[in-house]
């Protein structure tokens, strides 16, 4: 590997992922990141650096050291779940890639983990009222 391709919005992503060791180690309690919208934060950001992959609810919930049901509990109480999240996440990212790149809607459905251009184009629209090529003939 010769380098590593990292948009500015990645570049720019507020890292809040919470190591329960490192928690540990500077005195401060397991799921110290108690608000609700810290742990959506933080799942956003998690989701956002892990694609193309989505990381499980368990692995999310352990990365923010709580419970699977804990954080469920924390996303119902900021009116979401994690599937909804997921996919808040995976639109945003391909609007700003929409926006402001080269790719094909392809490239972008398998950099944002969508199976097919299909599914992703069904997600996308089913968010943002158009297609992701009506977006990007409108946003340029």
């Amino acid at each position: 590997v010769s380098g590593i391709f990292l948009t500015n919005h990645l570049v720019d992503a507020k890292l809040s992922t919470v190591d329960p060791t490192l928690l540990s180690d500077i005195g401060l309690p397991k799921g110290a990141a108690s608000n609700s919208n810290d742990y959506k934060q933080s799942l956003e950001n998690n989701i956002l650096l892990s694609l193309p992959t989505i990381p499980s609810i368990e692995e999310s919930a352990q990365q923010l050291g709580v419970s699977k049901r804990t954080l469920q509990r924390r996303l119902k109480d900021s009116g979401t779940d994690y599937r909804q999240l997921i996919e808040k996440v995976r639109i945003k990212e391909a609007v700003y890639l929409l926006s402001s790149g080269p790719l094909s809607i392809a490239q972008i459905a398998q950099q944002i983990g969508f199976a097919d251009a299909s599914s992703f184009s069904r997600a996308f629209k089913r968010l943002e009222k158009m297609t992701p090529g009506e977006y990007r003939r409108q946003s340029s």
